[in-house]
């Protein structure tokens, strides 16, 4: 029965996108490659950082992209604290990333997990949101230019080091399900909890000014990947296709999405190359069915 199921997962899936090529057929004309490259600019700073030169989410620089809850990987219609995934619906009930019980659990996390790192989990593990002291350096060793790219405002940064360039669109804030400050401010968040309150810390800028300040985690903003140290990224699981520490035909399913090239997010690049062959296609389908009948 468990495998007649699996099978008419794969059956419905394919069908529904309208390929009536054979899966095997499927497969060599569209081998995927394990790794989706993004591009990035190298403006020579002393860290070596490299930036990407697009939000998660854009299909170009001055594309606003997918606003993120702090901590959280998916984009969604109403950001506050009743939907919230790390707090028991007010601003004082955290249940992750804490370091006052003033404002629910201690932990004494304050750095997300790679598997709550919005670059991570919808790039890969090559990516990943920038620290605070990243978001420092960036805006330390460049000079702002407040500019209008294809009709889109937003700030110019260009490297002092090396003038490489890097546009952020002033893409503003969501709360509940309004967009605010849209084309008047930026808000990028960082990965680094602020260890004095229950907010996160953000890079903020407008067309005169330029800073690192807080905001409640529950806001949704933008995110602006870097590529990621060496040893980042989620605990390998092959075949956890979707990131919650468990294979079962919830993998089958994403995995068959990403192959039909849909975009699902989650999506754990190093997970899915399940055969081990450095491509994701429809062979690691069929290792990945193996693997969970057996």
């Amino acid at each position: 029965m468990k495998k007649l199921f699996l099978l008419s997962v794969i059956a419905a899936t394919f069908s529904v996108a309208g390929y009536s090529q054979s899966l095997n057929s499927h497969a060599n004309a569209n081998n995927v490659p394990a790794k989706v490259t993004h591009d990035y600019v190298d403006l020579g700073l002393p860290s070596g950082t490299l930036w990407a030169t697009m939000n998660i989410g854009a299909t170009a620089p001055e594309d606003y992209g997918d606003y993120f809850a702090w901590g959280e990987i998916e984009p969604k219609e109403s950001y506050n604290w009743t939907t919230y995934k790390w707090c028991n619906g007010s601003w004082d009930s955290m249940i992750k990333y804490g370091v006052k019980s003033s404002f629910g659990v201690v932990d004494n996390k304050t750095v997300l997990d790679p598997e709550d790192d919005a670059a991570t989990m919808n790039w890969g593990s090559e990516w990943c949101m920038p620290t605070k002291e990243q978001q420092d350096e960036l805006r330390n060793n460049c000079t702002r230019e407040w500019t209008t790219i294809n009709g889109v405002k937003g700030c110019l940064l260009t490297s002092n080091i090396n003038e490489a360039t890097l546009f952020l669109p002033a893409a503003g804030y969501i709360w509940n399900s309004t967009v605010s400050s849209g084309g008047s401010s930026g808000f990028y968040w960082s990965r680094n909890l602020k260890t004095t309150g229950a907010g996160s810390h953000s890079l903020f800028f407008a067309s005169n000014s330029m800073s690192i300040t807080d905001y409640s985690r529950g806001y949704g903003q933008s995110v602006r990947a870097v590529r990621a140290p060496e040893g980042w990224g989620p605990q390998l699981l092959k075949g956890d296709v979707n990131g919650d520490g468990d294979v079962n035909v919830n993998d089958v399913t994403v995995l068959i999405n990403y192959i039909l090239g849909k975009n699902p997010t989650p999506f754990v690049e190093a997970n899915a190359d399940v055969n081990g062959d450095e491509g994701i296609n429809v062979n690691d389908v069929t290792a990945l069915i193996n693997m969970i009948l057996n």
